[in-house]
């Protein structure tokens, strides 16, 4: 597998995730303008990486525009910090103006985009493995500023938030900007071919990361079910991270001893086959438990319900031949 394909196939989950991710926060958000906010930003990060691939795909007018399109991704952003910070202790006038100044951020965004596009901002260059990769031209430095100041201040904003609340929020707050140190390290190398920097940007190839656990940051104490997923997302890529591992010894000493055909199935084969192995085995765990739990209790069923029930009865008694019945 080349650097090339693994670079696009990065991007193309980063916009699988950047889609679903901002479904669910729709879903769950009701009347949460923070999670619609933060919503939008996960649907222009999922666009903005789709750009890469599309570049790659050979549709270069096509990535290049939806690239140029970033200052919309921390204008959202934002849009995200200042509703999610403007509450109860942080509650400012400062904030109040900034939220009532979002639609000129918005306008001020789109217009960046539109002169980006106007002035040929963006270009492609063919390196690593001869794919096309986007860097900004000269006239696209206006851009890359803007970007990095709505950025920047949009942070500030969390680190008011971080010095005027407490609690739950402030923790959600210190979890953000420890997900935004590593955002920008991942996204620091996709500017480096710009400025003549021929290095692959091997930190982009874990942007799917950066999505998953700013969300995880921002809901884990507003929706407590996040975390039940979480545990179970963590248990999973676990166990592909050991299988990973075995594979690999695998591959080492099959040929040692003397299973050469073994040792000539390439890794990845191996590992796809046990990943869908593990997918069969987390979609049938529950209705099998659930079949042998009938086969070996037929008739009889242990829920909360009956377990609400029996807790009722055994408060009820106040002496033992009640307690008896």
């Amino acid at each position: 597998m080349t650097l090339s394909l693994m670079f696009e196939i990065a991007m193309l989950m980063s916009s699988v995730c950047g889609i679903l991710v901002a479904i669910w926060l729709l879903w769950r958000a009701k009347k949460q303008g923070d999670l619609r906010a933060l919503a939008g930003f996960a649907i222009m990060m999922a666009i903005w990486c789709f750009g890469h691939v599309a570049l790659f795909q050979g549709f270069e007018d096509l990535g290049i525009h939806i690239i140029l399109a970033n200052p919309l991704m921390p204008t959202f952003f934002l849009h995200f910090a200042i509703v999610f910070v403007n509450s109860g202790a942080a509650k400012e006038a400062m904030l109040d103006r900034l939220h009532k100044a979002l639609p000129w951020f918005y306008a001020t965004s789109s217009a960046v985009v539109l002169h980006s596009w106007w002035i040929g901002a963006g270009d492609v260059v063919s390196t690593f493995d001869t794919r096309s990769f986007f860097v900004f031209t000269d006239a696209g430095t206006g851009n890359l500023a803007y970007t990095v100041l709505v950025g920047i201040l949009a942070h500030g904003v969390l680190l008011f938030g971080w010095y005027r609340h407490s609690g739950n929020k402030k923790r959600s707050i210190l979890a953000m900007f420890g997900v935004g140190a590593w955002g920008l390290l991942l996204a620091t190398s996709f500017v480096f071919p710009s400025f003549g920097i021929s290095w692959f940007p091997y930190p982009m190839l874990l942007l799917p990361s950066y999505l998953l656990l700013l969300v995880y940051g921002v809901v884990r104490y507003q929706i407590l079910s996040v975390n039940a997923f979480a545990n179970r997302a963590l248990l999973w890529l676990a166990m592909m991270l050991v299988i990973l591992c075995l594979i690999a010894v695998i591959s080492v000493v099959s040929g040692r001893l003397g299973l050469q055909a073994l040792a000539d199935v390439p890794s990845w084969q191996l590992w796809l086959y046990s990943l869908l192995l593990l997918v069969t085995t987390a979609v049938i765990y529950q209705p099998l438990n659930r079949l042998i739990s009938r086969l070996i209790y037929p008739g009889a069923m242990l829920n909360e319900q009956v377990l609400e029930n029996w807790s009722s009865r055994l408060k009820e008694a106040q002496d033992w031949p009640l307690l008896s019945r």
